[in-house]
């Protein structure tokens, strides 16, 4: 089962289980990621708020699990993860778009509550194409073959991505109101 239908899943359990409606509007904004299914790790990256606006906070939100069986990749229970990320401005929706500025971001860092959910902010300044290019190290030790992995993996926004039923959304400009002032 796909990372991303085990999310769903997940989500609509917590749903029925809380019976909170505002619970699953929380935790809709990040169904809009990027899958990446790899040997030995799969990798879910997209904004941590979606849509995402210019000029209003934002991050990257990756997801970790082990290909083999979807068990979450989790530092606070002994599992490595080294990340780096750059965010990419591009220039266009492609995977191969030109990158015209590019910052290195704060290490991520793991989320409170998702055991394989790790966070770097930043603020959007412009509307345009994003990129997230995260490289570094996971390790499961509990799997040997799984083991240390060195990562090298860039998930670009909209038409950039490189699985087609996954995206996440490209930076826009937030509606005005009222207008002419």
């Amino acid at each position: 089962m796909s990372i991303t239908k085990k999310r769903i899943l997940a989500i609509l359990g917590i749903v029925l289980t809380t019976g909170s409606l505002g619970l699953f509007w929380a935790a809709l904004p990040a169904l809009g990621h990027e899958s990446r299914e790899g040997v030995p790790y799969s990798f879910e990256v997209g904004f941590v708020q979606e849509p995402v606006f210019r000029g209003f906070p934002n991050g990257v939100d990756i997801f970790i699990t082990r290909t083999s069986d979807d068990r979450p990749i989790n530092k606070k229970k002994g599992d490595v993860v080294d990340l780096s990320v750059e965010v990419q401005l591009r220039d266009r929706e492609a995977f191969d778009s030109r990158i015209m500025q590019s910052a290195k971001l704060d290490p991520p860092t793991q989320a409170f509550d998702v055991e394989n959910e790790y966070k770097s902010w930043f603020l959007p300044a412009v509307v345009g194409t994003y990129a997230f290019h995260i490289t570094g190290t996971v390790s499961d030790d509990s799997d040997p073959k799984a083991g240390r992995q060195q990562i090298d993996l860039t998930f670009v926004c909209g038409k950039g991505s490189q699985d087609t039923d996954t995206e996440f959304d490209c930076v826009k400009a937030p509606q005005l109101f009222p207008s002419g002032q």
